[in-house]
């Protein structure tokens, strides 16, 4: 953990786990006792109950003979469907693939307007289908425009807490699963969406194991230069609202830090605030451009809108947004990976690298009361962080804003 001195009255708290003890659920488990515990020590609250559940309680839970069997279950559902795997996606336009695997990243945070946040709402609710399985259907339409193929495979992740009755464990507790979608050009989005919608309730039923008993039981399918199975990944959060995220006597807001390395081709991240929509996506930057990334985001967005208003039309007719017509609602960049080459454009360096961390790149949303200038002699790190993990590995991070006239 990091504190960054912003002003008198301003402090962002940069906080990196490692992956393999935190995963997203946990995250937000973190954060929520990080702030009952501030809220505490300034004398606001009572201190907080230790957590019921720990990591070492999950994995026991796994070892019980009633999940072994389940995760028994689970390995024949998941050999079934991969008993003729689909080719890996491929979406490379940079030519030949790199050899060995590279893992540097770009990334690119695209706001959605607040209207379509409310049309994908409605289309859910009138289509009888989850905001996920919207979200994931928009993006499979993506990916099958531009991979060139209608059966192929993305990431998703599948939170373990709820299943084993944890959720204030902190742990990595989730499950990288590979749904597999058939993409059906002819048919209509709706009922794309009512098909992932099925789908992801076998597969949910069906998240008993990790990806890595997944390879491991179809024979580590895949090819040396290239993820196995999975190239592609989609994930779905929910942020805290303003009101549940309480530092006692401050106002406090939090982003996700984006990641400068990336396991998969190319990862999107759909933030779902209480009125906004916010498209993280990551890419490796051997394999694409920043402007390649920025693109793709756009064309979610209008993909989102135009099929929201028409379910009825075939995928096929659906339209993208072209190439050359420039976003209605800016897109915000910031930062680079370690292979590329390009520029970051438009952030804000928070802090100089540290250890073997890369560089901080964010943008800190501030008070309207409190000024939003940095100092001119630059950012005071008051507490340097004692450990830091491989840049080589994906983090689970975020950043949290807090500010008070009387903030120590």
């Amino acid at each position: 953990m990091t504190i960054v001195r912003m002003s008198a009255d301003e402090r962002v708290v940069l906080l990196g786990v490692h992956r393999s003890v935190c995963d997203g659920w946990s995250l937000d488990v973190l954060l929520e006792d990080f702030s009952h515990l501030y809220s505490a020590f300034a004398g606001r609250a009572a201190l907080p109950s230790i957590p019921k559940h720990s990591f070492r309680d999950f994995t026991e839970f796994r070892a019980t003979p009633d999940y072994s069997a389940k995760i028994q279950k689970s390995l024949k559902y998941w050999r079934d469907v991969f008993s003729v795997p689909p080719q890996p996606v491929n979406l490379s336009h940079r030519g030949r693939r790199p050899d060995p695997r590279t893992y540097g990243a770009f990334h690119t945070l695209h706001h959605a307007p607040a209207d379509l946040l409310a049309a994908v709402r409605a289309f859910s609710r009138t289509q009888n289908v989850s905001f996920f399985s919207v979200l994931l259907s928009s993006f499979a339409v993506l990916i099958h425009r531009h991979a060139g193929t209608s059966d192929f495979v993305i990431g998703i992740p599948i939170a373990g807490h709820p299943d084993a009755a944890m959720e204030d464990a902190v742990g990595y507790l989730a499950s990288v699963v590979p749904l597999r979608i058939r993409v059906d050009a002819a048919r209509s989005f709706a009922e794309l969406c009512r098909d992932t919608n099925r789908s992801m309730l076998d597969v949910r039923e069906n998240a008993a194991v990790h990806f890595g008993e997944i390879l491991a039981a179809l024979e580590g399918k895949g090819v040396e230069a290239r993820p196995p199975l999975v190239t592609v990944a989609f994930s779905h959060m929910h942020k805290y609202s303003p009101a549940k995220l309480v530092f006692a006597g401050c106002s406090a807001d939090y982003e996700l830090n984006p990641r400068a390395f990336e396991t998969y081709d190319i990862s999107l991240n759909v933030i779902e605030g209480q009125d906004s929509l916010d498209l993280l996506a990551h890419a490796n930057s051997r394999l694409h451009t920043q402007e390649w990334l920025s693109e793709r985001m756009r064309e979610f967005e209008s993909l989102l809108q135009r099929v929201c208003t028409s379910p009825k039309t075939a995928i096929e007719k659906v339209s993208l947004l072209p190439m050359a017509e420039p976003s209605r609602h800016g897109t915000g960049v910031a930062g680079v990976g370690a292979d590329s080459a390009h520029e970051p454009s438009g952030p804000m360096v928070v802090g100089e690298a540290v250890g073997n961390l890369p560089p901080v790149y964010c943008s800190v949303e501030t008070s309207p009361t409190v000024a939003s200038e940095t100092p001119s002699d630059g950012v005071k790190l008051e507490t340097p962080s004692s450990s830091h993990c491989s840049v080589k590995t994906r983090q689970a991070a975020a950043f949290v804003s807090v500010w008070h006239p009387a903030l120590p």
